[in-house]
């Protein structure tokens, strides 16, 4: 039985390693054998039948790798690439059309007519008398034709005609002191007398039977004159423009 313990304790020692630092001393028989090595080695116990006898001998082995096992490189986590968001597209806003400016009728601006032929003429000369032989009763200066007052009250007169009208504000130019100024007549004071009848005398006589149509034929603030007359069928139309 102590041959068999001795027994199980050698082999128990034959597979314990040893581990010996840069040198190790090997026995293989009778014989000792010095190794250096400048690495570490390991040896372990063997049991050897050696001329009868059982001796322990060391036995050189590899040593078990002692690397450290490699340390695995982090995998990097992933940052998760936000999804954009569209914007959306701002609604157009439609653009509200301009309505646009009434475009302002325009007023016509009287355009001078030529030079009263021979009947106008005389019908001027005959209503001038009427009036200068008024006036000197009263003792006023005696008024001068002028041609600018004379072609504007013809148009006065003819505009009467023409649209069927007898009135001091005319549909085509406004009133008497519009139509002045738009033939570039300059005044400080002014006057109309208008008449339709069948002569220029007939004309004259409802002029001086009326309060207000008197008053301007003989105001003395008055200096110039204009005559214009138009003839339509029977009838006379008849404009006295007066300025200073």
């Amino acid at each position: 039985m102590k041959k068999l313990a001795s027994m199980i304790v050698v082999f128990f020692l034959m597979f314990a390693p040893v581990h010996a630092a840069n040198a190790g001393v090997i026995q293989t028989s009778t014989k000792a054998t010095i190794v250096t090595s400048t690495s570490p080695k390991c040896v372990k116990l063997c049991l050897v039948k050696v001329n009868g006898k059982y001796t322990l001998v060391y036995k050189r082995v590899a040593c078990p790798s002692t690397k450290p096992l490699p340390t695995p490189a982090p995998v990097p986590t992933p940052v998760p690439t936000p999804t954009p968001v569209p914007t959306p597209a701002p609604e157009p806003v439609p653009t509200p059309n301009p309505e646009p400016a009434p475009t302002p009728t325009p007023v016509p601006v009287p355009s001078p007519e030529p030079g009263p032929d021979a009947a106008a003429l005389a019908m001027q000369t005959e209503m001038l008398g009427y009036i200068n032989a008024e006036r000197a009763k009263v003792n006023a200066a005696p008024l001068t034709l002028d041609t600018k007052l004379s072609n504007g009250a013809y148009l006065k007169s003819k505009d009467m005609a023409v649209n069927g009208y007898f009135d001091h504000t005319s549909p085509t130019y406004g009133s008497p002191f519009d139509m002045m100024k738009g033939l570039g007549i300059t005044y400080r004071m002014a006057g109309e007398n208008i008449a339709k009848n069948i002569s220029v005398k007939g004309a004259h006589d409802a002029f001086m039977n009326s309060a207000g149509h008197k008053a301007n034929i003989l105001n003395t603030g008055y200096s110039k004159i204009g005559l214009g007359f138009y003839k339509s069928g029977s009838y006379l139309y008849v404009t006295q423009w007066f300025t200073n």
